[in-house]
């Protein structure tokens, strides 16, 4: 496509969009599979398009929305009447996370040679591109279950709409818990085991990391922590390392911020809000009259809304990876990482192979902002700068007025209404959010998770309810509203909005 192709191509489609800090790099792994998807899954993913924000720093997935959904309603066709197929898929793609973890895990990189370090960078692309032909499966966030799921299963029990949205979510919700629920959980209790113990806390107060290791309990629980949530700080664009010490000096930080009694009510109560889930979907099946299609139904939303909590642990696995793998690469060659940040999977490839750079008025057009158009069978094209800029514009218009989405969760409050005061967060890691606030955000990811634990309520403009914030949320008894697609764009931090948890309706006050 042409510049002026593209632009009346993106004037006659709507899109749904996501955003994250994240590279270039990374980005364009998913994105050159996803360009092929016909190929696999008979779905027409191309042309989609990613457009880098330097001023922000935001990058932004752009996916014609028509994709979307046949690809969700694909995926419902094929896999509903028979869940044991999906739970072989997913078994399948686990398969997949534990072969990079083999091929990371039998390589030193500080010691591999610049032949070697090739090699291992392209086995690692190559494996991640495997992984990918399942990773699709999940883009919609399960928006077939309420365009296809909730209407028929309303229809059939004769109960509202909305009513229904919020009986097959609870019915669907997965009988473990998430990742980000787990992790909290095993985080608490390390830092009450080591409140709990005066020595263990004096040591902790004077920062005697050395003599906290050597706490069998503690260091067993350091070691599970670890190896089950190594990637838990890592996003789109870096990978920290969680090391014991990393861990004590987050230790040393909650336990300023809150106390013993405070962090145990908050292990209670994660558990006790994940019980109640768990009763109340006890009861609506013994309350309802299922047919066997509908039981069919359900199974499989559930199993999917699992998925998209697995699909995540796995991305995040191989994104420590492969942003590891190239900050070695980075130091290794003397370049700025944000500037390797720049360059795509395979451009880095070629820069490892013979040391192909992109040129430094190539770097300066990227450093202006860009977007990117990926297509089947061509190489990525890109628009820099003010004309990257107008296409993403273009992209992401808004003619909706009000500021309307879905209900993700209603909250354990049992109000119909939330007032609150709006903070628009983007970078959750720096901007400003205090306790009770309503976080507004495009969409929410694992960094997101401290702060919804503080949030009155939640706001975001993509999602679908088998996506992060939807999941979260209600094992948060959080209220959140979902795809209302402007509210980050509309809202502006310190206005003071009203929410209808019924309706998903959002109303500004002042």
């Amino acid at each position: 496509m042409n510049y002026k192709e593209l632009e009346l191509y993106l004037m006659n489609n709507t899109f749904d969009v996501q955003t994250a800090k994240a590279s270039f790099t990374l980005a364009s792994v998913p994105y050159f599979n996803y360009a092929y998807a016909y190929n696999r899954h008979h779905v027409e993913f191309s042309p989609l398009f990613a457009y880098f924000n330097e001023e922000s720093n935001i990058f932004s997935q752009i996916t014609n929305s028509k994709f979307m959904s046949k690809l969700g309603r694909k995926l419902y066709s094929k896999y509903s009447g028979n869940s044991n197929e999906f739970a072989k898929m997913i078994k399948k793609s686990e398969d997949m996370r534990k072969s990079l973890s083999k091929h990371w895990n039998t390589h030193k990189l500080s010691s591999l040679s610049d032949k070697e370090m090739l090699a291992f960078y392209r086995k690692l692309i190559a494996l991640s591109d495997a992984w990918w032909d399942y990773g699709i499966l999940g883009e919609d966030h399960g928006d077939f279950i309420n365009n296809i799921i909730v209407p028929d299963f309303a229809a059939k029990q004769g109960i509202p709409i909305e009513q229904t949205k919020e009986t097959v979510l609870t019915l669907a919700h997965p009988d473990e818990q998430t990742d980000y629920m787990a992790e909290r959980q095993l985080f608490l209790s390390m830092c009450i085991a080591v409140l709990n113990s005066s020595s263990l806390k004096k040591n902790l107060d004077s920062k005697n990391y050395e003599s906290l290791k050597q706490d069998p309990k503690l260091k067993k629980m350091i070691a599970q922590y670890i190896n089950d949530y190594f990637w838990f700080k890592t996003d789109f664009y870096s990978a920290t390392e969680i090391t014991s010490e990393y861990l004590f000096e987050a230790m040393v930080s909650e336990s300023e911020s809150h106390s013993l009694q405070e962090m145990k009510s908050e292990l209670s109560r994660i558990t006790e809000e994940f019980r109640q889930i768990q009763k109340k979907k006890k009861n609506l099946f013994s309350k309802l009259k299922l047919s066997q299609k509908d039981k069919k139904s359900i199974e499989f939303a559930e199993l999917f809304i699992l998925w998209i909590d697995k699909r995540k642990h796995m991305m995040m696995n191989q994104f420590y990876y492969i942003l590891t793998t190239l900050r070695t690469v980075a130091k290794r060659l003397a370049m700025p990482y944000d500037d390797l940040m720049r360059y795509s999977c395979l451009e880095a490839e070629e820069l490892l192979s013979n040391n192909k750079k992109l040129s430094d008025d190539e770097l300066a057009r990227r450093r202006t902002g860009f977007f990117s158009v990926f297509e089947k069978g061509k190489k990525v094209k890109m628009f820099y700068g003010d004309e990257g800029k107008k296409l993403y514009e273009i992209a992401t218009r808004s003619e909706q007025e009000e500021i309307k989405g879905m209900v993700a969760s209603k909250g354990i409050s049992g109000n119909k209404t939330i007032k609150g005061f709006v903070r628009i967060v983007f970078h959750p890691e720096k901007d400003d959010f205090s306790e009770g606030e309503i976080l507004v955000t495009p969409m929410t990811r694992v960094e997101f998770v401290p702060l919804m634990r503080r949030a009155k309520a939640i706001i975001t403009d993509e999602g679908g309810v088998a996506c992060h914030a939807a999941i979260v949320s209600r094992e948060l008894g959080i209220p959140c509203i979902i795809g209302t697609r402007n509210a980050s764009k509309m809202l502006k931090n310190g206005d003071l909005v009203e929410i209808d948890v019924e309706k998903g309706i959002v109303r500004k006050i002042r």
